[in-house]
């Protein structure tokens, strides 16, 4: 139960305003869970810059945070793609123009702002990430808010591994 507490008190410390970047970003940090281990992959997010209402004949717009968490405890892991993708499969963004270094139990996060719409109900994230040691599969997921209409909205949505590289030591871009 002091959890319970410990952690509500903690949220209430919580910036009100998304950062206004678009770029990859380091976060604060959680706790991570176990997981299996392995050199890199590549990872599908389904996100959601809209969803459907009333009868599907009109959508609320929200707010996408993809969140990459490095849940190892000793080595860190590189960031190297995070493309943006909308309905259709098309590629609408691509967010990381180098790799990026996560450290130990370090996150990062990308929001797409609200007004950003270009994706869709059937938005998603193409996440690659690789290291030089044998870790802990990171975690990575989308978080959607959006509030209007005297209404709120929020969910979370889990990143699904698609690949992993052929050799257990490659490190850098996917093949696409």
């Amino acid at each position: 139960m002091a959890l319970i507490v410990a952690l509500s008190l903690a949220a209430c410390d919580a910036p009100t305003q998304a950062p206004q970047t678009e770029a990859l970003v380091p976060a604060e940090t959680s706790a991570p869970a176990p997981g299996p281990h392995g050199h890199g992959a590549t990872l599908y997010v389904p996100v959601y810059s809209s969803v459907y209402i009333a009868e599907g004949n009109q959508t609320f717009d929200l707010t996408v945070t993809l969140t990459v968490r490095n849940t190892d405890r000793d080595h860190p892991i590189s960031v190297v793609l995070a493309d943006y993708h909308d309905t259709a499969g098309k590629r609408v963004h691509a967010y990381v123009s180098e790799p990026t270094q996560l450290g130990p139990l370090a996150s990062a996060d990308i929001v797409v702002r609200e007004s950003d719409t270009r994706a869709g109900v059937g938005g998603a994230f193409v996440v690659a990430w690789r290291a030089a040691a044998d870790v802990t599969d990171p975690v990575v997921q989308g978080v959607m808010i959006g509030s209007g209409y005297q209404q709120g909205i929020s969910f979370l949505s889990e990143g699904r591994v698609i690949e992993r590289p052929s050799s257990p030591g490659a490190v850098g871009q996917p093949t696409r």
